[in-house]
């Protein structure tokens, strides 16, 4: 079978039509502190409604991307997706995203690394182009949780992120040039559930999801603050350095740099640690928040139709999940 090269066509996103404001939580009696470095940077972000499900905005997005490409959905032989959250426990949105696509002759995989998913997808994607197993994979992420937490009943925690869903679509290329030049993933199982969304009682105890509870709550653990800091500020940068070294390529030689965007205060750590500015690491906190593994696709999508991202662009990438426990980075050719 002979071998091809990733080729990484386009990228759409679809955002939910409502859009909610600081003043509007405010309002609502939400505690929105200035200082709180979960609302810093954050101005506006969009909430999905009932109808909005998890398989409906991956549907749309990678609709979208289709439509931008000039595929059908039919040509598609690989559909991967990650989501926070599904509709319900099981069964994932992949399968009703394939389905209300069309796309009849994919196959529909779940690939879930929490907020680091779309990097990871990235690898994988490739490695199963270089198969010559496939050759039109669309690669879909989506946040769909905020909107579903709107009671005050609710941790004021859960309300800050966006929803919203990005689609890429890899192609097989007989071009010598890999799409994929580096990247680098790596796990750390010492930290697992060091930062989890959890149903909680009243007294803040871990309940299971199927019994009664009080809330739903972004929870960490207070003895390893600091340790979540560390992470926060230096897995990401951590993780596009070693991409870049895995594919002997200097931090000057990128075009432009998208990242997992929680929140203000690690993007401009980021930055700093990379010597990155505005200008080369585009992001899209202030208008959509933190859509968790949506973030980077979304964001693409946003610098494509700005100008800011462009065909032969070379791109580096990267993010981490919940308190650290996964991180990746990845450099590509766009286009």
């Amino acid at each position: 079978m002979k071998q091809a090269n990733a080729k990484y066509k386009g990228v759409a996103a679809y955002l939910p039509e409502r859009v909610v404001t600081n003043e509007e939580l405010e309002k609502a009696g939400f505690d929105i502190s200035p200082g709180d470095v979960f609302f810093k940077g954050v101005q506006r972000r969009h909430w999905a409604s009932k109808h909005e499900t998890s398989v409906y905005m991956g549907y749309k997005a990678a609709e979208n991307l289709l439509k931008e490409q000039s595929t059908g959905a039919n040509e598609i032989d690989l559909i991967i997706c990650s989501a926070l959250i599904g509709d319900n426990l099981l069964p994932h949105p992949v399968c009703g995203i394939q389905h209300k696509l069309g796309a009849c002759n994919a196959t529909a995989i779940t690939l879930d690394t929490g907020c680091a998913s779309f990097v990871s997808g990235l690898i994988y994607a490739s490695a199963m182009i270089r198969s010559g197993y496939f050759k039109k994979i669309v690669l879909i992420s989506i946040s769909n949780f905020s909107g579903r937490a709107q009671s005050k009943a609710l941790n004021d925690s859960v309300l800050i992120p966006g929803d919203g869903a990005g689609a890429i679509l890899i192609c097989a290329s007989d071009d010598k040039q890999d799409g994929l030049q580096g990247w680098w993933e790596k796990s750390l199982g010492e930290y697992h559930q060091m930062l989890s969304i959890r149903a909680q009682d009243e007294a803040g105890n871990q309940t299971n999801i199927w019994e009664p509870h009080k809330q739903i709550a972004f929870w960490f653990d207070n003895k390893l603050i600091d340790t979540l800091k560390m992470n926060g500020r230096e897995l990401v940068p951590k993780a596009i350095r070693c991409a870049l070294d895995n594919a002997g390529i200097e931090l000057d030689e990128i075009d432009i740099c998208f990242t997992h965007q929680p929140n203000e205060f690690l993007v401009n750590c980021w930055r700093e640690d990379l010597g990155l500015t505005e200008k080369n690491h585009y992001t899209t906190l202030a208008t959509c928040g933190n859509l968790f593994q949506a973030s980077i696709p979304v964001t693409m999508a946003s610098a494509i139709n700005a100008g800011r991202l462009k065909q032969g662009d070379r791109v580096a990438l990267g993010s981490f999940s919940f308190a650290g426990e996964l991180a990746a980075g990845a450099v590509i050719q766009f286009g």
